[in-house]
């Protein structure tokens, strides 16, 4: 196990005392703020595509040109975030630094290492610590593995306690192994005192720097351990992200979500506590919504839920399927959703699974809605708006999957150059889209849609989507109830 220089002495803890350090509750009332900007959605994105499965997601990790394992971020106004390990990180852990062992640092990445993310931003933005971490560099705060645990609802004693202190400590390292390019991302720039729309840079950035740990003993007389504390500080794009006139600064998040189980073998909560975190993100940075509409394979992409075709068996749909409608019912008991309006013939518990259903489902949208967001007016409004713009909708949905643009490029004798080339990028990005082993995004559906008009093929591949219906949570809670009696 790596661990930076203990030497130095630590502000804010006493080794000679037992149990005299205590941290601030992150989480008063159950809510705690996070720094809400493109990096920290990136950094997010990137630990749901590691894991276990991570060499076969779609929009995930990849190696560049030079051998280096990348995840990439693209902003929607331009600019990029690259994503990486750090090859010393990867040394201290695997023995080497080849893209086997970079797969394994990436492939080491779980719930877990979101959940101690999410707890050490929350620390950093304590309501306690006041406006100084505002700024960017100057205010250091501390954190330890048994303050992240108590924020997951975790009591464990003895040598289960020791070896959770151990795992949380091994992600805060495993963190501290992640490095960031920005290229170009817009942002408020402190030195120009305005928006800068050609956007900042920096290479090799980190979320968050260690300025020093050291080990104390806690708990008392009675149950006495060993525990580090660790003393952190925001990285270098807090001066864009996270000072007093950047537009997108804090977001809040529910303690819930670090409560939900992180263990892999509880699928629905771990999905649950992805989809949560990546609609609270989204929301966070446009404040102003209080609905989501979300394709469903849009969502288990973001989330690192949706592998490449050739990765998915035949049962491979219904798993999915039964973990995701468990997990945004989980959400909406407990309040994190509000209103739900599941995809049209696809509610829990209905009898839709026939022949195709799982591409149908994945190409449906689900509709979410923060607590309290919508009145009744202001819904009824919201599905006459949902119904008008299926009636506009102009992209044809068929056209976002790699197999129908491939199958139009080789029934025209067109190679994937000239193809590439007229659409405005590369052959290798045509590739991935036509594998499926990347998602086309919105401004690539509106240039294939376009040049599939202009050779007369949009009309084979149009296509109309319907408004979804409505069902309360007490319904669709009968239809499972309805499904289980029928089995």
């Amino acid at each position: 196990m790596f661990f930076p220089d203990m030497g130095s002495k630590m502000q804010g803890a006493d080794p000679a005392k037992r149990g005299s350090f205590r941290l601030a509750n992150a989480f008063p009332g159950g809510w705690g703020k996070i720094p809400n900007n493109p990096l920290v959605a990136a950094a997010i994105a990137a630990l749901f595509k590691g894991g276990d499965g991570a060499r076969g997601l779609m929009g995930g990790w990849s190696a560049d040109a030079e051998g280096r394992l990348t995840y990439r971020h693209l902003g929607k106004r331009g600019g990029q975030i690259v994503i990486y390990p750090d090859p010393a990180a990867v040394i201290a852990r695997h023995n080497g630094s080849d893209l086997n062992k970079q797969w394994a640092f990436v492939e080491g990445f779980s719930a877990l290492t979101v959940d101690v993310l999410l707890a050490i931003l929350a620390q950093i933005c304590e309501p306690g610590v006041g406006n100084k971490p505002k700024f960017p560099l100057l205010a250091p705060v501390p954190i330890t593995a048994a303050a992240i645990l108590r924020y997951k609802g975790l009591r464990r004693w003895g040598s289960e306690g020791a070896e959770l202190r151990r795992r949380v400590d091994e992600e805060i390292l495993r963190l501290q192994g992640l490095r960031f390019d920005v290229h170009q991302f817009p942002a408020w720039d402190p030195g120009l005192n305005r928006w800068n729309a050609k956007g900042v840079s920096v290479i090799g950035d980190r979320l968050f720097d260690i300025v020093d740990s050291q080990t104390i003993q806690a708990g008392g007389e009675i149950r006495s351990r060993s525990e580090i504390v660790w003393l952190t500080r925001i990285g270098h794009w807090s001066q864009w992200w996270m000072n007093a006139q950047a537009k997108v600064w804090l977001g809040a998040i529910p303690q819930r979500i670090l409560e939900f189980d992180h263990r892999r073998n509880r699928g629905s909560a771990v999905m649950a506590k992805k989809i949560s975190l990546n609609t609270m993100v989204l929301w966070g940075a446009v404040r102003s919504r209080g609905s989501m509409d979300r394709r469903v394979d849009h969502l288990l992409e973001d989330i690192g839920e949706l592998p490449v075709l050739e990765g998915r068996d035949s049962h491979w749909g219904g798993r999915v399927r039964d973990r995701f409608d468990e997990a945004v019912l989980q959400l909406q008991e407990d309040g994190i959703f509000g209103h739900v309006e599941w995809p049209a013939g696809h509610e829990p518990g209905g009898a839709d699974r026939v022949k195709g259903w799982v591409e149908a489902w994945l190409s449906s949208k689900i509709l979410l809605t923060r607590p309290g967001a919508f009145g009744e007016n202001a819904l009824v409004l919201h599905r006459k708006k949902r119904r008008r713009m299926a009636k506009t909708a102009k992209q044809p949905v068929e056209l976002r999957r790699g197999s129908v643009i491939r199958d139009m490029r080789v029934k025209r004798n067109i190679s994937q150059t000239r193809l590439a080339d007229e659409l405005g990028i590369s052959a290798a990005y045509l590739s991935q889209v036509e594998n499926e082993k990347r998602a086309v995004s919105k401004h690539l559906l509106v240039r294939i849609n376009d040049w599939a008009r202009a050779n007369e093929a949009a009309g084979e591949f149009g296509g109309r989507t319907k408004p979804a219906p409505v069902y309360s949570l007490e319904s669709v809670r009968g239809g499972l109830m309805a499904s289980g009696a029928g089995n």
